[in-house]
Formats: structure tokens, sequence, C-alpha cells
């Protein structure tokens, strides 16, 4: 019984597992071997890759639109927010046939659902937003849709298809393009940080995988199509009633250029007989002549003076006999004909003409690089300068400051300060009550009509007013002085005197002193209303 559950498990599990190894791509098709036959070359003007280095808030060669946001690691096309689209085209156009764009990338948020995915595409218009994935519609060139959304409810999602469109077809969104797609499988890379490869070689382009988890690329799809050059790269994404980040770490292009076929067996053959070519044949095939009769009797008496004298002298031991016995003679060379001697002069011109080539590349080189490091030894020396300027100007401003701050008072200088707030209170809103007074006043005698008579008639009765003033105040100047001479008669009177008489006497003086004052107060006071 308990073998029956295992066996009722696995067919449970098995299509699962199934469908899981079908996840990474299919797996039936063989990769396009490029190392051995094709030689790639970076093109940094359509490539990126983190951490970036803005310029004016973009990247070099690239411009970004909608909702795009760059940062120092990834380039985030949309937020993980609903309704957004952005994308990022290359400004330049491919000027290559053959092309491999790497790339990193990861699309996914902390819900269990996302959306809409992103596309990357090859196509002869840049920068036209639209509402496939955030490029346009009937695009002209080469779409691949990672689509995050199973629209069709097919249970197929996420999906990388190949599309390409004349310009003229619309993308059938309700069924995720499925009739449309030239290529496609199914690849879970939602919520993983993934690598894809893009091989366009000789008319057919294949499409690779590389899920975080997997050490191997797995083929999703290979199709047959027809790319022209002065296309441009580039890539966009949209969200809609859910919603995923969607990053973008590398983009990376590459030009494929064939490696030169050659027959390796001639090559070695044209090296060897270099090698093997001594002088004596050398210019013998440039029609030099050689005596070897005149040669070969030289030889047969030098052998012969050589044999007299080892008779006649006793042998010895020489500095030759000393040393390692001497190598065995080289094998003679091999003939070589007129024919080949002219193929290896031309190697050799070539490889002096390459080598030239090359040593005026490098000056060049060379000279540029000396050019920018003067200019950037310029840069910085005039950074340095402004920076020497901005810290003498950071310190005079401190050291202003700091004699500002030494100037404010002090806690205890403000504890020192005692103003009689109230009192000045009642004497501000008593000058405030005078000008609210003398306003109304003046915007009283403003309302009527004066004639040329009345200002006389005012003037003359301002000079009245003046002149009782200045008797005003004459008569008020006597009277201080009556009533100074008063307080010291009254001071005398009562030291010497106590009787009633002097009461009486001292009554009426008060009496009369009372009503002169009260005769000028009232003065007073008829000469200020005429005046007003």
């Amino acid at each position: 019984m308990k073998n029956f559950g295992i066996f009722a498990l696995f067919l449970l599990i098995a299509p699962n597992l199934l469908v899981a190894f079908d996840l990474f791509g299919s797996g039936g098709v063989n990769e396009i071997e490029l190392d051995e036959k094709y030689e790639k070359t970076k093109q940094t003007m359509h490539s990126f890759k983190n951490p970036f280095f803005l310029v004016r808030g973009s990247i070099s060669f690239w411009a970004q639109t909608g909702d795009t946001v760059i940062t120092n690691d990834y380039i985030r096309l949309t937020p993980a927010e609903k309704s957004r689209s952005g994308s990022i085209w290359n400004t330049k156009a491919v000027s290559f046939k053959d092309w491999e764009v790497s790339m990193n990338f990861k699309v996914g948020s902390t819900s269990a659902l996302g959306a809409d995915g992103f596309a990357v595409w090859y196509t002869k218009e840049s920068k036209r937003a639209g509402n496939v994935y955030g490029n346009q519609d009937k695009w002209k060139g080469l779409g691949i849709v990672f689509d995050t959304f199973d629209n069709d409810g097919g249970n197929d999602n996420p999906s990388i298809s190949v599309f390409h469109n004349d310009g003229t077809v619309s993308y059938d969104s309700g069924s995720d393009g499925k009739h449309q797609a030239l290529g496609s499988c199914r690849s879970y890379f939602r919520n993983y940080e993934t690598k894809i490869r893009l091989i366009y070689l000789q008319g057919t382009l294949q499409v690779l995988t590389k899920l975080q988890s997997q050490a191997d690329w797995s083929v999703c799809t290979t199709v047959a199509i027809d790319l022209p050059e002065g296309y441009f790269f580039g890539i966009s994404a949209a969200t809609g009633g859910l919603a995923d980040n969607h990053d973008i770490f590398k983009f990376e292009v590459n030009k494929l250029v064939a490696k030169v076929d050659t027959n390796q067996e001639e090559l070695d053959k044209i090296n060897r007989q270099a090698e093997e070519v001594d002088n004596e044949q050398f210019f013998r095939n440039r029609d030099i002549p050689v005596n070897n009769e005149e040669n070969s009797v030289e030889e047969e008496d030098k052998e012969k003076t050589d044999a007299t004298a080892e008779k006649s002298t006793p042998p010895a031991v020489t500095f030759e006999q000393v040393q390692t016995p001497p190598l065995p003679p080289p094998p003679p060379a091999a003939p070589v004909s007129s024919g080949d001697v002219p193929q290896v002069l031309g190697n050799l011109q070539r490889d002096v003409e390459l080598l030239s080539k090359t040593q005026s590349t490098l000056q060049h080189s060379l000279n540029e690089v000396q050019n920018a490091l003067a200019k950037f030894t310029q840069t910085v020396e005039a950074d340095a300068s402004r920076l020497e300027n901005l810290v003498n100007q950071n310190q005079k401003f401190s050291e202003t400051f700091q004699n500002f701050v030494n100037q404010l008072p002090t806690k205890d200088d403000l504890r020192s300060v005692n103003v009689d707030s109230s009192d000045f209170s009642k004497e501000l809103q008593f000058m405030r009550t005078q000008l609210d007074e003398l306003k109304k006043t003046v915007e009283i005698k403003s309302r009527s009509t004066i004639t040329a008579k009345q200002v006389e008639s005012l003037s003359h009765n301002i000079a009245e007013i003046k002149n009782r003033v200045e008797a005003s105040k004459q008569i008020q100047l006597d009277l201080e002085k009556s009533l100074k001479t008063n307080q010291q008669q009254l001071h005398s009177t009562i030291e010497n005197s106590s009787s009633l008489g002097f009461w009486i006497y001292f009554v009426i003086v008060q009496v009369m002193f009372g009503s002169a004052f009260m005769w000028w107060k009232k003065f007073r006071d008829e000469s200020s209303k005429k005046l007003l």
C-alpha cells in the first residue's frame, strides 16, 4: 500500500516536472558556435554596462523616454506601479550585418503576479512611444518580447517570443501574439536575474537564456529572418493593472567577423622553406656565380698542409679538445625553386608593411593619449585653482561669521536690560490715538471747499492765536515769577508771624492766584479750538 502511494504521488508531480524542465527553454536545438569561426569586437557606441557614468543625466549614445530612471547600478524602465511605460534607445544606427547581444536584466516585484513585460527592439525608427510594451504598434524590424502576463489564459507565461514586422501588421495583445510569433519558448525569468544572448548570423537569429540558477545556456528558439543594417537597438517596458520593476543591468553588442580561412599546411611549408634557405642557395637563385672548383682545390691544399703539420709536431692539448664535442653538422638545405623565393619575399614584405602600419597606428594612439593627458592635466590644475579659491572664500566667510557671532549679545547682556514694557505700550497707544484723531481732522478739513478769503482769514486767525499764545507764555512766566516771590514771602511770613491776619492774607493771595490761573487756562483752550 505504501509503494502504491509513492507511485500515485509520482504520477501527480511528473507533469509538473516536465513543465519545469521546459521553463528554461527548448533543448533540442544546438547552439550556434562562434568562438572558433568568428571574431567578436565590442561596439561601445551600442553598449552600456553598470556602474553607469551619466552625462547630463543620460548614458552616452543612449536616450531614455517615459518613466525610465537611470541609477548607478541599473536602468529602471518602469517602477512597480500601474499604467507606467518607459524605454531607452540607442542613438547610433548599426553599421554591420552580423552581431551578438548579451543582456542582463531582472523583472519582478513583491506581488504574486506581474505585468506586462518588456521587449528588445531592432527597428528602423526609434523613440516612438506606443501601446506595445511601451513602443509603437506596426513597427518595422525585429521585436523580442518578454511577456509576463497571460492574456489568453493559455497558462504559458512568462514567455519569450520573436516577432518580425514590416510596418503594416498590428500586434495582437489579446492572444499574446501567438499566431504572429516566428518562434517562442516558456522561460520563468520573473523575479530572477536573467542573462540572454541574441545571435544574428547570416540570416539566422538565435535566442539563448541563462537563469540565475543555471550553469549553462539554453536555446530558447532559432528562426530564419532577414535584418538589414542601419536599424536602431532599443528596450521598452510597460505595466497595466498589475505591475513589475523592469531593470536592465547590461546591454552589450559585439560585431561578428568571420576569421580568415587559410591553408595551414601550405603556410607551414613556406615557413620551413624560409628557415632552411641559406645564403649560398639564396644568392645562387639570384644568379650570383660561385666558383666551386677553386674552392675544392683550396680545400685539398689545406688538408695536405694540415697532415704534414700533424706528423712534425707532437700532439698537445688544445682549448678545442677541452670543450664539449662539436654538434653534428646541420642537414643539407632543401632545394628551393626560384618560384618559391618571390612568394617568401612577398610574405616578408607584407609583414613589414603590416608592422609599419601597426607602428603608425600605435604612434597615433600615443599622440592622442598624450593630448588627452595634457587636457586632463590642465583641467586638474584649473579645478585645483578653483578649489583653492573656494577654500579661501570659505575661510573668509568663517572668520566673518565668527566675528558676527562674537558681537551678538549674550544671555547675561539680555538679562541686564530692564525695560518697562507696560509704560512703553501705553505711550504707543496714546500716540496712535492722537494720530487717528489728527487723521480724522485732516480728512474733515480736506472735504470742505476753502476759498481764498477763508485762507486769508485762517492765516489772520493763526497769526492772532500765535500772538495770544506768546502773550499767554509771557503771562505764565510772570505768574511763575510772582508765585516764586509769594512763596518766598510766605515762607518768611510763616517764620515771622503766626497771627489771624496772616492767614487771612494768605487765603486772599491764594484766591487771586487761582483765579488768574483759571483765566489763563480758559484762554489757552479757546486758542486751541480756534486753531483746529
